[in-house]
């Protein structure tokens, strides 16, 4: 049996005191965090009070996975998938897509579930999840990324009512459950000021355009050279082509690479990934496939070469070499899109919020700056200062101070949290007088200056109003 760590213990009670007082509950653990013994051991105690319960997962590498847990806790269970049917075990582990493909005979059983288990829950909102987990009594989801793509929230649907936060990655870094990371962001030109939106993220097509090119992939074999040759890496990549192009530069280099893709069968697809943890693969392209589940400590390295605005993506493809492992001090990510940039370090700690997600919070993640002769990345001071790089280069850098919007008190009724989300043209509608303004800034992050500009702009415009009438 595993022995759990002590904050694993005490999420563990947290998860069971909201299920049995009928709170669905969302639990939050960075990846590497052990989200799957967490689940596993809430599974154990509900299956000893007579519980029915299943895990639902997205891909076979995460039924597997889940499967595989459950094994080594002695925990008897059923598999549904394709060739796979219901059993008479009280525990399952299910493919989201198999049961929704056989909704219609499988619904009596889902109605009776004690407890469903949406691992990878930021998916949960999706028409196929909502629809399978509506029906169980209760519901417990697990993520790392507790947020849509679009960074909306998990909470819109009804399916989780509480929020249940384990260590942030800071936390887990300190305690040698995580490695630290190092990130490098050398300048390579690329600008997606024109690239259209669509879903809550960049239109695939046009940034496919941009970052399928021997020119972005040439910086990234020589970044990889630089500074992680040989290391285990995986690399994220726009589409399954650009992937394949990309694990062709590198094996021309001479670096054992290879692409996976769901097209795959399934042997050649595990041989790839396996590979990286046994030394036959060094570099590991993809799109998509390894962007969740993908649990091989010995991962040392990211290079990203898909720009996202969803934080939760980029995330999730940090977390894959954050895991701890005993050839590795730190991980290395090779920033190549300006992800970094857009949604601050992989450690920093964020404000995640059940109903609004990311939504509105981007803004209380410390900002980055890069240094100027090493382009490593570092989170910004909260204050103006020089800072130094540990390649001896020095460089003043304005810092900002992150907001920390859930300690700081509303303006005329409405909480700090509200008018951190608003709209600066409708938040300022609020204030009333200058200390107002003041408060509103340090909401919004805004530099000193702002408050007393943006007072001084409003009774000018209301005395010229006035004279106006007369």
């Amino acid at each position: 049996m595993t022995v759990l760590r002590p904050y694993q213990t005490k999420n563990v009670n947290e998860i069971l005191a909201c299920l049995e007082r009928g709170e669905d509950p969302l639990y939050v653990l960075p990846t590497g965090g052990g989200k799957t013994t967490v689940f596993t051991s809430v599974i154990g105690t509900t299956l000893s009070q007579g519980w029915e319960s299943c895990v639902f997962v997205h891909r076979k590498e995460l039924l597997r996975q889940a499967s595989a847990r459950l094994t080594a806790e002695g925990i008897e269970h059923g598999v549904i998938m394709p060739g796979f049917d219901l059993t008479s075990h009280k525990v399952h582990v299910a493919s989201i897509d198999t049961v929704g493909a056989r909704f219609d005979s499988l619904s009596h059983w889902l109605e009776r579930l004690d407890l469903a288990i949406p691992d990878e829950a930021h998916h949960s909102v999706a028409n196929k999840w909502d629809r399978v987990l509506q029906l169980p009594q209760r519901r417990f989801g697990n993520t790392a990324t507790p947020c849509r793509t679009d960074g909306m929230g998990l909470g819109e649907t009804g399916l989780f009512k509480r929020m249940i936060r384990g260590p942030s990655p800071k936390e887990l870094i300190k305690m040698g459950f995580l490695a630290p990371g190092i990130v490098y962001a050398p300048p390579t030109g690329l600008d997606l000021s024109k690239v259209g939106k669509r879903g809550g993220d960049y239109v695939l097509s046009q940034i496919a355009a941009l970052t399928d090119t021997d020119e972005l992939t040439l910086i990234a074999r020589r970044w990889y050279a630089k500074m992680c040759p040989g290391q285990p890496a995986v690399v994220f990549c726009t589409t399954v082509e650009h992937a394949k192009r990309v694990a062709q530069a590198f094996a021309a280099a001479g670096w054992r690479a290879a692409s996976v893709d769901g097209k795959m069968s399934p042997a050649e697809r595990d041989a790839a990934i396996i590979g990286l943890a046994d030394g036959l693969v060094q570099v590991l392209t993809s799109c998509e496939l390894i962007g969740e589940g993908l649990d091989i400590p010995a991962v040392s390295a990211v290079i990203d070469l898909r720009p996202s605005i969803s934080t939760g993506l980029v995330l999730q493809h940090d977390g894959r070499a954050a895991r701890p492992h005993e050839d590795k001090s730190h991980w290395t990510k090779i920033d190549l899109v300006g992800n970094t940039a857009r949604h601050g370090m992989f450690d920093a700690d964020r404000q995640w919020d059940l109903r609004s997600g990311i939504r509105g919070l981007e803004r209380v993640v410390a900002a980055t700056w890069r240094c100027r002769k090493c382009f490593r990345v570092w989170e910004r001071p909260d204050q103006f200062s020089a800072m130094s790089c540990t390649c001896g280069s020095t460089q003043t850098v304005s810092g900002i101070a992150p907001a920390r919007v859930d300690v700081m008190p509303g303006i005329n009724g409405v909480s700090a949290d509200t008018l951190h989300r608003m709209k600066l043209k409708d938040a300022v509608k609020v204030c009333k007088t200058l200390d107002d303004y003041k408060s509103l800034g340090r909401i919004k992050g805004y530099k000193p200056g702002w408050a007393t500009y943006a007072y001084e702009q409003v009774i000018s415009y209301r005395a010229r109003f006035k004279r106006r009438a007369y």
